[in-house]
């Protein structure tokens, strides 16, 4: 007896020895990892619609909202290397050519996974989806700082902090050639990428990433143009994203990059009627908007934020967080400090 019950608790060790390798094998990708980062700095820098020395004197604005408050700085820690780095890789899908001749065509995203991830095959993970603005690609946010890795470091140091759970975050382009095109085709292929998020790029990433597939663990986010799609998806896809992070740009669903109050008083008043129309509580969303004092772009932020408080029903202090960063300017890193700021709002369901 004694016996049977030795050989029986073997086996149930050896069930759970294998159970736990099982648990921790590594996570097959299906990209491969980023490593020529600085080539693909310098193929963003030949495209892009200035350089940052042209446009950092841009004059300090003042917002006038009642709503506003100051984006807090990021301490230097956080863009240092951190123990625990995660990776970015690149991947590829198909999608729909919706601004060009409806064919199908093979688009690529760049993806950071933390550093978790491979080494842990059970736990699953919220999601931010990352779009550009103008002349950027999929690789802007993670390679406009010559090599030194800003972003992800930020990103790994927040988790190692405990300040986010593990997120993925994925940086796609709308651009069919993931490279800067003139300003009226971008706003083409900008404004209908909201379906290709919906239809192609987040089933691809679902299914081939251990995300939590659900809105309340997905954010909307995007700078400057990628403000604009960002409110896009906030329009057509609230059934996707439960968190937006709107920057330094406004919506575009009536007048294209508009600082008239009357124009974006319709805005607004047309965003309200779309919650309204589709039954969407005002609990339901959550929007930060954020603008550098010193960008270009200020007043698209500020124009439309000062028309939308005048709905407290559904944008007030529980859903929409307006803020200010001291001294930002139009430049790709600003994202840092909308990320920093962010995030920690986020997937707080």
């Amino acid at each position: 007896m004694k016996r049977t019950t030795v050989i029986f608790s073997l086996a149930l060790t050896a069930i759970a020895l294998l159970a736990s390798c099982a648990s921790t094998k590594p996570a097959t990708l299906p990209g491969k990892e980023i490593t020529d980062w600085q080539a693909r700095h310098e193929n963003i820098m030949a495209t892009t619609f200035a350089t940052r020395e042209q446009i950092a004197n841009f004059p300090r604005q003042e917002s006038k909202n009642p709503a506003v408050s100051m984006a807090h700085k990021i301490p230097s820690e956080y863009l240092a290397d951190s123990r625990h780095e995660g990776k970015i890789i690149e991947v590829r899908y198909t999608a729909t050519d919706r601004a060009g001749d409806g064919s199908q065509i093979e688009k690529v995203a760049d993806v950071y996974i933390p550093y978790n991830y491979e080494r842990d095959a059970k736990t699953r993970y919220s999601t931010v989806y990352l779009v550009h603005g103008w002349t950027g690609t999929s690789d802007v946010y993670f390679a406009c700082d010559e090599g030194k890795h800003d972003l992800q470091n930020l990103l790994d140091n927040m988790i190692e902090k405990g300040d986010i759970p593990s997120v993925i975050v994925v940086t796609p382009t709308w651009d069919r050639d993931n490279k800067g095109k003139p300003l009226d085709e971008s706003i083409k292929e900008m404004s209908v990428f909201w379906e290709e998020l919906e239809k192609e790029l987040v089933p691809y990433i679902d299914s081939n990433f251990r995300t939590i597939a659900d809105r309340d663990h997905r954010a909307a986010t995007g700078f400057s143009l990628g403000a604009a799609s960002t409110w896009y998806s906030f329009i057509h896809s609230m059934s996707l994203f439960r968190y937006y992070l709107p920057a330094s740009g406004n919506c575009f669903a009536i007048e294209e990059r508009s600082e008239k109050p009357e124009t974006n008083a319709e805005t607004a008043a047309f965003l309200v009627q779309t919650l309204q129309s589709d039954n969407v509580s005002p609990g339901d969303y959550f929007i930060y908007s954020v603008a550098g004092t010193n960008d270009v772009a200020f007043r698209l932020n500020e124009s439309l934020n000062n028309e939308l408080v005048k709905y407290p029903d559904y944008f007030n202090e529980r859903n929409f967080v307006y803020q200010l960063n001291e001294g930002g300017i139009h430049w790709w890193d600003s994202i840092q400090v909308d990320f920093y700021n962010a995030l920690p709002l986020f997937f707080k369901k």
